[in-house]
């Protein structure tokens, strides 16, 4: 039943593809890539590169308080609709940043490649970028990948996330947006609902094998209060706005601000 409704997502996402207006070509999106997160005891191991970790092989999102995790970053399905080799994947973090206070990351281990790091990784918005020292080959190798882990614990309830832990996963305020980078340098984002969350203590996760990202564009309010129409969210996210629902228009924007086209925006920064 689950691959069924990813199924229709797809289909939805391609047919929006077909009829969305320019800008989105601007911004473009990865139709099939989850980064997930997979909670395991620090005795498993979980080996570097190609995973056996699936969506139908199950993911943890959930845990206990007063006990330590190792959370597992897991790329699944990033090969879907993509004829480019994969080269670099970059991705961040959010948790409570009080020390005592929901979940505590005492480290990260990335398994592969190069790192960059974004800010002060792993701390509370920061970002990571891992560079592969080769093309990874769709065809050869469509099977999910361990990206890295990082060491958690929590002695009140509390979520970490790759996204951001606001109303909704961002949807009300902007969040960080993973990426993918092609071998041919092509970025991809990633849609919020397609990054994970993990719980402990009854704080709620997020699985992304058990959602479908919305296929659906909507008005996107920029920080430079102008209005962007038909954005995804991860385009929204991306630079720095809030999107609004879909059925909504760019006068329910906090500050009304007339639509603007992608010409225009990109015009102000150049």
């Amino acid at each position: 039943m689950i691959l069924r409704y990813i199924a229709l997502g797809f289909l939805l996402v391609q047919l929006k593809l077909l009829s969305a207006p320019a800008a989105e070509a601007q911004c473009p999106q990865s139709l099939g890539g989850r980064l997930v997160l997979h909670l395991a005891d620090t005795t498993s191991t979980i080996a570097c590169g190609p995973s056996s970790v699936t969506c139908e092989s199950g993911l943890t999102v959930s845990g206990e308080l007063n006990r330590a995790y190792y959370v597992f970053v897991i790329l699944l399905d990033w090969y879907i609709f993509e004829t480019q080799g994969l080269r670099e994947v970059q991705f961040g973090v959010d948790y409570d940043a009080v020390v005592g206070s929901g979940v505590d990351v005492s480290g990260f281990q990335a398994c592969t490649g190069t790192t960059t790091m974004i800010g002060n990784w792993p701390e509370p918005g920061s970002q990571i970028r891992i560079t592969y020292p080769f093309c990874i080959d769709p065809d050869a190798n469509p099977v999910p990948l361990v990206l890295g882990w990082f060491r958690v614990i929590a002695h009140t309830p509390g979520s970490l996330s790759l996204g951001s832990l606001g109303p909704n996963y961002g949807q009300d305020q902007p969040g960080i947006v993973s990426r993918l980078i092609l071998c041919d340098q092509t970025v991809k984002l990633l849609d919020p609902v397609n990054q994970g969350a993990i719980g402990l203590g009854g704080a709620i996760g997020n699985n992304p094998c058990t959602l479908i990202a919305d296929p659906f564009e909507g008005p996107c309010c920029l920080p430079n209060q102008t209005c962007q129409e038909y954005w995804s969210v991860a385009c929204c996210w991306d630079q720095g706005g809030r999107r609004l629902d879909y059925m909504s228009t760019c006068a329910q924007c906090a500050t009304p601000v007339l639509p603007n086209t992608w010409g225009r925006l990109k015009s102000r920064y150049e």
